[in-house]
């Protein structure tokens, strides 16, 4: 194998580098003490591919679903609700960049009113502040949204490279490997 130029991100200006020698041997699989399905804390790794095949990536920066609600307050129990799961709702933003959907509740209702709420799904794209009404019973039962977050990206996030060419370096550089079943190029070497 040759000798590469490399990049300042990658290694110090003006050295050349042999994917044997100068990087982590390791698979980015095993890099960073992985555990689950991702491989993590890659951090803007560079890969190299060891064999043919397909590697499915997540670029580096790339952010999952942002602005997911964590927490709600409720403003109004509203009237004519009973007890549910998985209720839709809108929003009245009040950030104005917010265009928050997705969000669902599980609602807890005494008497027609509702006295607590359970997130079900997150949704996205919510700001602090934003107004979430409950649909069904009167359409009046109100929450207001003061927890948000942004979550770590997640395999719907990822790029695939069909047919990477062994002794081929990925022209992105990464914060996640995922390896995609038994055809996949596993034999992965990672480098900053």
């Amino acid at each position: 194998m040759g000798q590469f130029p490399t990049l300042d991100s990658f290694m110090s200006r003006g050295q050349t580098w042999a994917p044997t020698a100068n990087i982590d041997s390791r698979s980015a699989w095993f890099f960073e003490n992985q555990s689950g399905t991702l491989g993590t804390n890659l951090t803007g790794s560079s890969v190299y591919v060891g064999v043919t095949g397909t590697v499915r990536v997540i670029i580096a920066g790339t952010v999952g679903a942002q602005n997911t609600v964590t927490n709600l307050t409720l403003v109004s129990g509203g009237t004519g609700y009973t007890t549910a799961n998985g209720v839709a709702t809108t929003v009245t933003s009040i950030v104005p960049a917010s265009n928050g959907a997705g969000l669902t509740v599980d609602t807890t209702a005494a008497g027609g009113i509702i006295t607590s709420v359970v997130i079900n799904a997150a949704g996205t794209n919510y700001g602090l502040g934003d107004i979430i009404t409950v649909a069904g019973g009167g359409v009046n039962a109100t929450f207001r949204v003061d927890g948000v977050t942004s979550l770590n990206p997640t395999a719907a996030d990822a790029i695939e490279f069909l047919g990477a060419q062994a002794g081929s370096i990925l022209p992105v550089v990464v914060d996640y490997v995922l390896i995609p079943g038994a055809n996949a190029a596993t034999n992965l070497i990672v480098g900053k």
